[in-house]
């Protein structure tokens, strides 16, 4: 499961957010397809710091 290289994986969508403003779940090639909203929800509790929402199988960085 995607926990075991969760800091890769969270690297990844980090990096995503700051090039795009988004992260699609497609991008996510280190995880298990069916596991790679569950990898952006988790990123999206772990960082409330920062203004994230889900749409559809992206995660976006909202701004303002």
């Amino acid at each position: 499961m995607f926990k075991e290289n969760w800091g890769a994986v969270e690297n990844r969508i980090d990096i995503m957010l700051r090039v795009w403003g988004k992260a699609p779940a497609t991008m996510l090639t280190m995880v298990p397809p069916s596991f790679r909203i569950a990898a952006l929800e988790r990123f999206m509790r772990m960082h409330k710091e920062k203004k994230l929402e889900l749409r559809g199988d992206e995660l976006v960085l909202i701004s303002g």
